[in-house]
């Protein structure tokens, strides 16, 4: 009954809430042409969107609905051969195509019943899970959470990633099962045939199902009832019966994938790029893959690697999504594995550490779901945000106590949560994004709940406690609750889960430093060739250019090589060592010939050396020849202050670079056989999500409130210009008494106003990273832009407007549109120029007419992380203190 009504309220909440949201989820629906064709009775096929009327604007969401019947379709109908998403995507594209077929009309507002069936199978199965381990009441607590949880509401449209979330929770509710119910052959193999039918049939909506299958089997021969070497025959049936209907069921999708590529391999190596460090904490190494992670520089690994290292490339271009390109990211991968094990191992233990300490809070990728914020679901995390705050702390321990008690119970209980809470929180550094772990929310409930319920069992122990006279019989009494059995498990299980976690990382750091010195040993000794340079200044003659003067010679003639190879280099640019350098990489685009820049990085000096020290930076640079590799840029040069030319020494090429199997960037001094040569936990270690809770440091600025005002305008911030105005807000408030109305009083498509409105902010340390935390409410249909520049100074140290300023980034963050208030964050690296002047503003705006936000709370401190952050927006409705 329980069940049962919880399924209905899921339902209803999670139909009513995707109804409201809907229309803003962002799940590649560029990809549902054939649950049209399905809908329209024309089958499986995609078809050429131009010979469906309207096809093109449903499909690219400019339309709700596509108004249509089977009649309007032409008789021949022009089809293209059905995608890799296709594929892998089947059934739920038939699902899709099924619904609108019966509801009869095709529209994104249709697939709601699929919604709210998702959304009651995840408040099912969490209260199977809840209920493995504590009673129906706080299970029921529990599911109420997940049912009503931000985070779980927030993902429920996007419905590629949340379809993850049944079959998953799923899994781990039939692993429980077994470890504590799977007493007999008929309800073990029930369960299996069970699980393997609905995960083959769910991983047709969504990949990392697959994950599922590996650990159910292992619970089945390590944690079932009668021991290790018991029921051997009937765990291999189960295992084998799990097996045979997961693939039965999920057949038709394996087929596609030997024909087009899994791309899994493509999935894992993006989620090796730097950000995903951030992430997850880990850090303290030199190397790292790439600057930034985006589809094409993950194409770019791979494809380079394949091209340096196989020989039969020769004759056909490296596709992605063929089962070529998949070869190439699994030989990529498997050196980098075998290369670098202990860090795999510590990006497994910081997703466990993470997910189990800040997994319940909420951030997205605004540019990935679309720019809408839903306030419902800040009003939801705005009344749990402090509690939840609180409790992060006591997340570890509480682990810990539920881990002992159930090892207490039975040593294989403990060892069994242990393993699926590693496993499943674990799996997360693979890509460690809230959209990959946010279903795993009810694993962040259960300690609490239990330690509940275990309070509750013991209670009547400790007030036999309490009436105890004297402390030494309290303390008596205390361990007469633990007897000598349950201790003994207790012990026994912590030391087969330490033996388990610290000796694969030992190990694997061990290797790794004879590994690591192999690899690097390459770099150090690579013979160099140096490359003629060029420099040239722009409009800020503080900043100067440094171009490559000459071509460099091709490893082969051009006659023999084929075109679509990539241009693949390893450069050398060499500085002296002491002040960190900012420097920009730009590249020259093929469409429009003029420099882009790429990204910026920070070159660490590594501190004041004698003056024959240097640092020597390495950068892979990919030049792609076909489309196929997403887009085509050539590498163009640095960008670097003119004020740090003295640490220039100069840009080199490797020679030979082939030899060196995996390409880094990185920052290699003469001493880097001391460096350390493996990922730790840094000390900051938080997700990148989660900094915002760091925002109680010192405040550079000091009118960040817009309490203080003079002449119309914020002490500390600009006036007014002549495409808006500045008024002071005394409704729409979000901390003390004032806010900023910024309104532009004309159209804003001629770009942005010569004088915008921001703040001076002074007191900055040179070559430093910065953090911009910004509330705003932005009512209006545009997107607001705030950008940071660097000002010039005279030798007083005031602002010298003479000389133009220096774009140090744009966008530091984007306020899109939202109707209360939202906290946004954004970072800058600041120049290397002693006591620099940054100018925060509003540089520009998307044309839209009229427009009006309010700004309240700027705050700018100190970054704690090792990098910019690269549009990764806050949505929680938090304020700094």
């Amino acid at each position: 009954m329980a069940v049962a009504a919880l399924f209905v309220l899921a339902i209803m909440v999670g139909g009513r809430y995707s109804s409201l949201f809907g229309g803003y989820a962002r799940f590649e629906q560029g990809n549902y042409a054939p649950a049209v064709m399905i809908a329209l009775g024309r089958g499986f096929v995609n078809p050429e969107w131009r010979s469906v009327p309207g096809l093109t604007e449903f499909l690219n969401l400019e339309t709700r609905t596509l108004a249509i019947t089977a009649a309007d379709l032409p008789d021949t109908l022009q089809t293209r051969p059905l995608e890799q998403t296709h594929l892998r995507w089947r059934y739920c594209l038939h699902v899709v195509g099924w619904i609108w077929r019966y509801a009869g009309v095709i529209s994104w507002d249709a697939i709601t019943p699929l919604y709210a069936a998702l959304y009651g199978l995840v408040a099912v199965f969490s209260y199977l899970a809840f209920r493995l381990l504590v009673g129906w009441p706080l299970a029921l607590v529990g599911t109420l959470l997940i049912i009503f949880s931000p985070t779980n509401l927030y993902f429920l449209p996007h419905l590629r990633d949340y379809s993850k979330a049944p079959p998953i929770i799923a899994a781990v509710c039939a692993a429980g099962y077994l470890v504590k119910h799977g007493t007999s052959r008929t309800k073990t193999i029930g369960t299996c045939l069970a699980l393997g039918s609905f995960l083959g049939l769910m991983m047709g909506f969504r990949k990392d199902v697959l994950i599922c299958v590996w650990p159910t089997i292992a619970v089945l021969f390590l944690f079932l009832p009668g021991g290790l070497r018991r029921r051997l025959w009937e765990k291999a049936l189960a295992a084998l019966l799990l097996l045979a209907t997961f693939f039965a069921t999920s057949w038709p999708l394996w087929a596609g994938m030997e024909e087009q590529g899994s791309s899994s391999g493509h999935v894992l190596i993006y989620g090796l790029l730097p950000p995903f460090d951030d992430f997850l904490g880990v850090g303290g190494v030199d190397y790292e893959l790439a600057p930034a992670s985006n589809d094409a520089i993950t194409s770019d690994i791979a494809g380079g690697y394949a091209e340096r290292n196989a020989a039969d490339l020769d004759n056909d271009p490296l596709r992605i999504y063929t089962p070529r390109y998949d070869e190439a990211c699994n030989a990529f991968l498997r050196q980098y594995v075998s290369t670098f094990p202990a860090d795999i191992i510590m990006r497994w233990y910081a997703a466990v550490l993470s997910k189990m300490r800040y997994g319940v809070f909420v951030a997205s990728h605004e540019s990935r779901y679309g720019p809408v914020r839903v306030p419902m679901i800040e009003h939801l995390f705005a009344l749990r945000f402090d509690w939840l705050h609180g409790m992060s702390r006591l997340q570890v321990p509480l682990l810990l106590f539920c881990f002992l008690t159930l090892s207490g119970i039975a040593v294989r209980y403990g060892l069994a949560f242990a393993l699926v809470v590693i496993y499943y929180c674990g799996y997360t550094s693979l890509q460690y994004d809230l959209r990959h772990h946010f279903h795993l929310e009810f694993l962040w409930w259960l300690p609490l709940l239990f330690t509940c319920h275990a309070m509750v069992r013991v209670a009547p122990a400790l007030a036999g406690v309490r009436r105890s006279s004297s402390t030494a019989g309290r303390g008596m009494r205390i361990l007469g609750t633990l007897r000598r059995p349950e201790a003994l498990r207790m012990a026994l299980s912590a030391v087969v889960l330490g033996v388990a976690l610290t000796v694969p990382l030992v190990a694997a750091r061990a290797y790794q430093h004879h590994a690591y010195a192999d690899l690097f040993s390459r770099y150090a000794a690579s013979p160099l060739r140096r490359l003629e340079t060029e420099t040239t200044t722009g409009a800020d003659p503080r900043v100067m250019r440094i171009g490559i003067a000459e071509t460099p010679e091709e490893a082969q003639p051009a006659s023999e090589r084929p075109k679509w190879l990539m241009r693949q280099r390893l450069l050398v640019a060499e500085f002296g060592r002491g002040q960190d350098v900012p420097i920009g990489l730009y590249t020259k685009e093929a469409k429009t010939g003029l420099p882009t820049l790429s990204y910026r990085c920070l070159v660490r000096g590594d501190g004041p050396r004698d003056p024959g020290d240097s640092l020597r930076y390495f950068l892979p640079v990919y030049e792609s020849k076909t489309w196929q590799r997403y887009r085509y840029s050539e590498f163009n040069g640095f960008e670097l202050w003119k004020s740090q030319e003295h640490q220039w020494k100069g840009l080199y090429e490797v020679t030979g670079a082939e030899s060196i199997p995996l390409w880094f960037m990185m920052t290699m001094a003469d001493d880097w056989t001391s460096r350390r040569r493996y990922k730790v936990l840094r000390n900051e270690m938080r997700p990148l999500h989660f900094r915002a809770m760091k925002a109680t440091k010192h405040n550079l600025l000091a009118n960040g409130g817009f309490e203080d005002w003079a002449d119309g305008a914020p002490m500390g911030f600009t006036h007014g210009g002549p495409s808006f105005t500045i008024q002071p807000e005394a409704e729409h408030v979000l901390a003390g008494h004032a806010a900023v109305r910024q309104e532009w009083l004309i159209d804003g498509s001629g770009g942005s106003a010569s004088t915008p409105f921001g703040c001076f902010v002074r007191g900055l340390e040179p070559a430093t990273i910065y953090e911009v935390i910004v509330s705003a409410r932005n009512p209006s249909a545009s997107n607001i832009l705030l950008s940071a520049w660097d000002l010039p100074t005279t030798e007083s140290g005031s602002i010298d407007f003479s000389r133009p300023p220096t774009r140090l980034r744009q966008p530091v963050l984007r306020v899109v549109p939202c109707d209360e208030f939202s906290t946004y964050w954004g970072t800058f690296t600041t120049a290397p120029t002693p006591d620099p002047i940054v100018y925060l503003c509003i540089e520009r705006w998307a044309p839209a007419y009229p427009a009006v936000v309010f700004w309240d709370e700027w705050r700018v401190h100190k970054w704690p992380g090792q990098r910019e952050s690269w549009d990764f927006n806050l949505w929680i409705n938090v304020q700094a203190k």
